[in-house]
């Protein structure tokens, strides 16, 4: 009964606002499969990673890699695939946000990376949000102390979509490292905050989104 595969669950039509820490208003810590976060307000929240809405964690095991001797639990879903390649983390799958208003969020930091101190101020997807879907959201007015203001795809997510979203006035500052991503970063992270070498993601797109000067 709590195998979210055999009965999805949903976050709709509620008001979250005035919270702090964690994932600021909404925080989907793993294997919330087929989640749907739909139709919400969630604004003036604060956290260390994100302000608004935060999928998966920041930190994660090294990456699965086909053909090589993956045995770190709790291993990816999916087998085969050229050697080499990362597999998916498999954390959080086909979690759709949409039709939310996310206002007014900040995030402002915390330990997890060298480079910048924070996630976006609006809504984070993190390493195994694999097949999300972000559509038609109004991301407005968000503040970050690190890499993206409204939103960000952050780590290695296999075939995320990125779709009909508005963003805009969003903003990222901090006074001792730069920062990037006002409106939408997509970027890969490693687990232990070091500049990937290799790809963001396999698949993911953005399109027919409203960003205000681009």
């Amino acid at each position: 009964p709590s195998n979210f595969y055999c009965n999805p669950s949903r976050i709709d039509g509620l008001t979250i606002t005035n919270s702090s820490q964690g994932g600021g208003g909404i925080l989907v810590h793993g294997w919330a499969h087929n989640l749907e976060i739909s139709n919400n307000r969630v604004q003036n929240n604060q956290g260390t990673l994100t302000g608004g809405i935060q999928i998966g964690m920041a930190e994660t095991p090294e990456g699965y890699i086909a053909g090589a001797d993956a045995t770190i639990p709790p291993g990816s879903c999916q087998s085969g695939g050229p050697t080499g390649t990362q597999l998916p983390f498999c954390f959080n799958r086909s979690v759709s946000v949409h039709n939310n208003s996310v206002s007014l969020n900040s995030s402002e930091g915390d330990e997890l990376f060298s480079a910048t101190p924070a996630g976006a101020g609006g809504i984070t997807l993190t390493s195994g949000s694999d097949q999300y879907s972000l559509r038609s959201n109004w991301v407005c007015g968000n503040f970050s102390t690190g890499d993206g203001g409204g939103i960000a795809h952050l780590g290695f997510s296999y075939n995320g979509t990125i779709e009909g979203n508005t963003i805009l006035f969003n903003q990222t500052t901090n006074p001792t490292v730069p920062t990037n991503g006002g409106g939408l970063i997509v970027m890969g992270t490693p687990p232990d905050g070091v500049d990937p070498t290799t790809g963001l993601a396999c698949g993911t797109v953005t399109d027919v989104d409203c960003v205000p000067g681009l």
